[in-house]
């Protein structure tokens, strides 16, 4: 009867406890990942502002720079009017300028010589000394009429072509250059007693020769750089 009492009436088992604690570990977990990251972005935002306080500035400096002096300033100017030159030069005013008229209107040839006294010096040839003095700054212009262009009027005066040493060396003296804008050619004087270089310009059928002596020193080329067409 005992048995009967003990299994119809089984002791019934203990309620379970409610689990609390799997939400509140995920918010705790939550809480640590955000103040963590609000931690490292605060880090990486104060090493930037300090990185960009550090740096220095860089500034610019613009090289300074002083004007070329102008050599002609105080020159004198070669361009007298009513004689008809069709050409104007400068030249320093310690220099001499000397003129020359040959022939007869409207075929009138200029001779213009502008040099440097104090550069003088005594003149030798194979027959000793000559017995007067040069300069070694010196520029002879003459103005004619041609037909010619300044390549060929240049050509022409190689009249030593017979003779290979002497037209060797007119042929490695010849060359090109502008002055003002215009295009002149250059051919060395060459054989005995000869100096210098001869420019040579032609516009409009005016033939501008320059006899120059020391071409390449800096006051014969500013000299030169001066000249100037008028007509």
């Amino acid at each position: 009867m005992d048995q009967n009492i003990q299994q119809a009436n089984p002791i019934p088992p203990l309620p379970e406890q409610p689990k609390t604690f799997g939400w509140i570990k995920w918010v705790i977990v939550i809480v640590l990942v955000a103040i963590f990251s609000s931690g490292t972005t605060y880090l990486v935002f104060q090493t930037q502002s300090k990185k960009q306080i550090a740096k220095p500035q860089l500034t610019q400096t613009l090289p300074s720079t002083t004007p070329a002096p102008n050599l002609t300033t105080n020159w004198k100017t070669f361009n007298p009017k009513g004689l008809n030159e069709g050409y104007s030069i400068q030249y320093p005013p310690t220099w001499i300028l000397e003129r020359e008229y040959k022939g007869t209107a409207p075929n009138v040839n200029n001779f213009i010589r502008i040099f440097n006294p104090q550069t003088m010096i005594e003149e030798y040839g194979n027959g000793g000394y000559f017995g007067n003095d040069v300069p070694t700054e010196e520029l002879f212009i003459e103005k004619a009429i041609t037909v010619q262009t300044a390549e060929q009027y240049a050509n022409s005066q190689n009249s030593n072509s017979h003779i290979e040493s002497l037209n060797e060396q007119f042929l490695k003296g010849r060359k090109k250059i502008i002055i003002n804008g215009l295009a002149a050619e250059v051919y060395p004087d060459v054989g005995e007693g000869s100096t210098g270089d001869n420019v040579v310009l032609v516009k409009n059928g005016t033939l501008i020769t320059i006899h120059v002596v020391g071409l390449g020193s800096k006051t014969i080329d500013q000299v030169l750089s001066t000249f100037q067409l008028t007509q």
